[in-house]
């Protein structure tokens, strides 16, 4: 949730800013990351690879949801099992 608060407050926010902006390293956050990433709530730059610390994150303003609330939690199981896998 303070990631997602922080990628709203700014709009956008580079990976190393959000890391530098919550005294959290990117490794830390990487499952979170990927979660937020994986529910299409976030986004971000694609001209970027995966391990490039100067992408952009930013809301993903035609993210749709068609239940009644969104659970974070399954999101995150999915990437944690995902990234057990590699």
């Amino acid at each position: 949730a303070c990631i997602l608060y922080y990628i709203g407050e700014h709009g956008e926010i580079s990976a190393n800013n959000l890391s530098d902006t919550m005294d959290v390293t990117l490794k830390d956050m990487n499952i979170e990351l990927n979660s937020l990433i994986v529910s299409k709530i976030i986004t971000r730059t694609t001209n970027s690879k995966a391990d490039d610390t100067s992408m952009i994150f930013y809301i993903n303003n035609e993210f749709e949801y068609d239940g009644n609330h969104i659970d974070l939690l399954e999101f995150y199981n999915k990437t944690k099992e995902m990234e057990a896998k590699k």
